[in-house]
């Protein structure tokens, strides 16, 4: 078993010390290489030992943990997982935190079991996939696939082009960089039907590009980069074209249909084939290409991504509908989302980040009610991770898994607790008060009687549910009058009243003033 160095970060050094005590980490296949108390430290620790994970709490003195991801990600060949650990259960920290590419999020105190199941799965995740190696031999026998992927990755070393001259032979191009992965959704969880490199070899030497065929290594499980030279005849955007399309029919003819080939542009020295490669890895990231089998040929020009263009907030009609627990219209939410993404050729980036925020919301959500994360969950946060390059038909599929799991964890805890279901209604009213909600709607979509529902919110919570309604618009339309200039009829329609007078009645039921005096009232203390 590989064994991964881990740092961890946080400013009460109690917790390092309980962390030692809880965890075995060589058990877990880890080396506790150092505790930092502040950012400063751990980021130093990060540059002299490059851990392969940092848990990390969010606020610290000095600098905190969202400042120190962020100067992590620009230490140059360096890209470690980061848990951040923390015990603010806010979002907005959260949401932060995925803009940096944080791969976990848990909440304090700390669950040694949940720890331990996360690292597992990191360990699991970062060992499979192939590392180059940290110097290349010398001579042709050492030009192995690490080489090949460090060629690839960056400006290369003098000592590596020589070589890389050595092995090639001629070296003057042109060159290009391509990846082949497949689009069938089984690739995802059966290695069987990846794309290997021991198959992209053999397809290769059964064609007319044989002589590329050492020239490849495994760029994520399942998608193999290869080096390729161009036939000189090829120069030119179209004729590459025309050039590629034979590439592709020859991997498909070997590998069969369900491929996805992307050419970067061609490049004359073998000096400069890192910026093919380079020019492929931006623009999947700038606008996510992987859904239908084809093939796709890059030029070198810069195509700046238009983000969620025409997509107004897909995570709250799914979650929504999680909430009502209506698988029915959870599948109709989904599906409205991704055709906005296959719409709009959402940035990777950003796709990445709204299914990391969508997973910690139910999440979020499924721990409310006491019950467990679905399994789906953990697959969705390894897809995440790697988002540009899986086909956005299999991300749907993941995500409806999830939300089907949490319909069912939810829908379980419901029916074995007398407090799940007041949960779920505590929760619609704390954050979808504005709504047209009735307990006769909520018992229909809970299948519960009106009667008793209402009974059990009342002896759970103490009061009864349109009592606890009237509440959470009131303080809401509290805060629209102290921070906003909304008129008062603006203010009833945003909490939920359209009748401005009704409005004005509940607001002194429960304020013994009405709204514009509450607002008068707040100016004279200024």
């Amino acid at each position: 078993m590989k064994t991964l160095t881990l740092l961890t970060v946080d400013d009460e050094a109690h917790v390092h010390k309980g962390l030692d005590a809880i965890m075995d980490w060589q058990s877990l296949g880890y080396q506790h290489i150092g505790s930092a108390l502040n950012g400063i430290e751990g980021l130093e620790i990060a540059k002299k030992k490059r851990p392969d994970v940092i848990l990390t709490d969010i606020r610290m003195p000095g600098m905190d943990g969202l400042r120190l991801i962020e100067a992590v990600r620009t230490i140059p060949e360096y890209d470690p997982f980061v848990i951040i650990v923390t015990g603010y259960d806010e979002f907005e920290y959260a949401r932060a935190a995925l803009r940096h590419r944080v791969g976990e999020y848990i909440l304090k105190p700390i669950d040694e079991a949940e720890l331990a199941r996360r690292l597992t799965q990191v360990r699991m995740d970062r060992t499979s996939e192939r590392r180059p190696s940290e110097s290349v031999m010398s001579g042709a026998a050492g030009f192995d696939n690490s080489a090949i992927r460090a060629l690839l990755s960056a400006q290369p070393s003098d000592e590596l082009l020589a070589v890389a001259r050595e092995h090639l032979g001629a070296t003057d191009g042109p060159f290009t960089c391509a990846l082949l992965m497949s689009i069938n959704h089984r690739s995802r969880s059966d290695d069987g039907n990846r794309v290997s490199i021991a198959d992209v070899r053999k397809a290769l030497a059964a064609s007319a590009f044989r002589d590329s065929r050492e020239w490849l290594y495994e760029e994520q499980p399942g998608v193999v980069a290869m080096l390729l030279r161009v036939d000189r005849k090829a120069s030119g955007q179209d004729r590459l074209s025309v050039w590629a399309k034979g590439l592709f029919r020859a991997l498909t003819d070997y590998l069969g249909p369900d491929l996805f080939l992307v050419v970067g542009p061609s490049v004359i020295g073998i000096d400069q084939a890192f910026t093919s490669r380079r020019t492929i890895i931006s623009r999947m990231t700038q606008h996510h290409m992987v859904d239908t089998a084809g093939f796709a040929v890059l030029d070198g020009t810069q195509h700046l991504s238009d983000g969620l263009t025409g997509i107004a907030h897909p995570t709250e009609g799914i979650l929504s509908a999680v909430e009502r627990l209506d698988g029915d219209a959870a599948i109709v939410e989904t599906r409205l989302a991704f055709e906005a993404f296959r719409r709009e050729r959402t940035a990777s980036g950003v796709l990445c980040d709204w299914l990391n925020d969508i997973r910690l919301q139910i999440n979020r959500l499924v721990r409310e009610l006491e019950g467990a994360e679905p399994d789906s969950g953990r697959v969705l946060a390894g897809i995440a991770r790697q988002v540009e390059f899986v086909p956005l038909s299999y991300i749907e599929s993941s995500v409806g898994a999830l939300v089907a799991g949490a319909i069912d964890v939810l829908d379980e805890r419901r029916r074995i607790s007398r407090h799940g279901a007041v949960a779920l209604m505590q929760r619609r009213i704390n954050r979808r008060f504005a709504e047209e909600v009735t307990i006769s709607a909520i018992a229909r979509e809970y299948r519960m009687n009106a009667n008793h529902l209402g009974q059990l919110f009342r002896k759970v919570t103490g009061r009864g549910f349109r009592e606890a309604l009237r509440e959470r618009r009131i303080e809401e339309a509290r805060r629209l009058l102290r921070d906003t200039d909304m008129r008062v009829p603006e203010v009833a329609a945003a909490v939920g009243y359209h009748d401005v007078d009704f409005f004005t009645s509940q607001f002194r039921r429960v304020n013994g003033t009405t709204p514009g005096a509450f607002r008068g009232s707040l100016r004279k203390d200024r």
